[in-house]
This record gives structure tokens, C-alpha cells and sequence, in this order.
């Protein structure tokens, strides 16, 4: 009687995982050939501004809010006095849905009102 009732949980629990994976592979495989895929989304913020010796260290932040990722993304710092010459940083790989952060050096001190940060470009993959 006990042997009966053990294999009737054991086929039970088992038809249940069974149409459990079945409904996981129906859902990922709609979501495969239907789903919307949004394009890499950036978005640039200034975290911080840091007094250092000899200058200004400026960390950004760049967001990837879409669901592809994105490479080669470049990062342009500009102060808006016509002087100062523009600055760079580029990542590599922003995978979706990601966070990255990076820093620019300056020699002098800047603050929030001269900065002006922007994405530059990147490839999509």
C-alpha cells in the first residue's frame, strides 16, 4: 500500500514538472520569434565631482535602458569655455539593462554649470 502511494507522488510530481518545463520552453520560445526588442537606450549622468590634487575628477555614469547591447560607446566631456580642449572615454561593451561608470580628468576645477556630457556614438550588437 505504501509502495502504491509513494509511486503515485512520485508520477505526480512528475507529470507536474514536465508540463512546468513544457510551459518555460512555450513562453521563452513565444517570447523568441514575438517579443519586442528595444535598441540600446544610453543615458549619461554625472555621479560625481571630486576635488583632487592637481584638478577635478568627474565620474559618469552610462546606462543602458534598452535590450541590446551596445560597444564602442564613447563618452564626450566639453567645458563650455571655448579654451579648454574636449575630453574622451570610451567603453568597450554596455551589455542591456547594464550600469558602467568611468571618470574624466580635469587640471583645473569645474563644477556642474561649465560641464557638458554627452554620449558621442556606439555600435549596436
Amino acid at each position: 500500500m505504501k509502495d502504491r502511494r509513494q509511486r503515485a507522488v512520485e508520477w505526480t510530481v512528475g507529470a507536474l514538472s514536465g508540463v512546468l518545463v513544457l510551459c518555460l520552453i512555450l513562453f521563452l520560445g513565444h517570447e523568441a520569434v514575438f517579443g519586442e526588442v528595444q535598441p540600446a537606450r544610453l543615458v549619461v549622468s554625472i555621479a560625481e565631482i571630486e576635488p583632487m590634487d592637481g584638478g577635478t575628477m568627474v565620474t559618469v555614469t552610462v546606462m543602458n535602458q534598452g535590450d541590446k547591447a551596445a560597444a564602442a560607446v564613447t563618452v564626450n566631456a566639453s567645458l563650455k569655455e571655448a579654451t579648454a580642449p574636449d575630453k574622451q572615454i570610451e567603453f568597450d561593451y554596455i551589455a542591456a539593462h547594464a550600469v558602467r561608470r568611468g571618470a574624466f580628468l580635469f587640471p583645473h576645477p569645474v563644477n556642474h554649470t561649465v560641464l557638458d556630457i554627452q554620449i558621442g556614438g556606439f555600435t549596436e550588437l
